[in-house]
């Protein structure tokens, strides 16, 4: 396989981990919560519907950092087993693991700091209900963002690199 299909490859397999473990954690929050109410799928994604006039400004917040937890938690696991990832055989795979540590560690930091300004809040709407200052959440994701830069530029990338020479 080429090396631009491996990065395709990688970036949707990235795109969909991603949707199913983001949302997959709402939903499961809003499972156990008793507020489920059901997916839909609209561009560019999907959303967890919940009832949230059944729910506490607590359980809204948890409803809502649910997702960002999940993916920054494979994100950091896949950081974790950069060192071994990057020995399997396979191209293809390691393209994949690469892609997906990107995906994980920057993608909800990036939109909870930038993009929810500008698109309606998403997840941070359900954040700021703990009492947090938006800017200070947002500030604050960003701080996360710009840690998990230099994990990446001094851990991980140099690994992949390495492996791919």
């Amino acid at each position: 396989m080429s090396s631009t299909a491996r990065k395709w490859l990688a970036a949707l397999l990235t795109a969909l981990c991603y949707t199913i473990l983001h949302e997959g954690a709402h939903a499961l929050v809003a499972l156990i919560l008793g507020t489920y109410e059901g997916i839909v799928l609209m561009f560019p994604g999907v959303q967890v519907l919940t009832n949230t006039a059944a729910m506490t400004d607590f359980e809204i917040a948890v409803f809502c950092m649910a997702g960002p937890a999940a993916t920054l938690a494979l994100g950091y696991t896949l950081a974790f087993l950069t060192d071994r990832l990057v020995k399997l055989e396979s191209a293809v795979l390691r393209a994949v693991f690469y892609i997906m540590t990107l995906g994980m560690l920057f993608a909800d930091p990036f939109y909870l700091s930038v993009l929810s300004g500008f698109v309606g809040g998403g997840d941070m709407n359900g954040i700021v209900l703990l009492g947090i200052p938006r800017l200070i959440a947002r500030l604050s994701f960003g701080a996360l963002g710009l840690a998990n830069g230099v994990l990446f530029i001094k851990h991980i990338y140099p690994a992949y690199v390495r492996s791919f020479s």
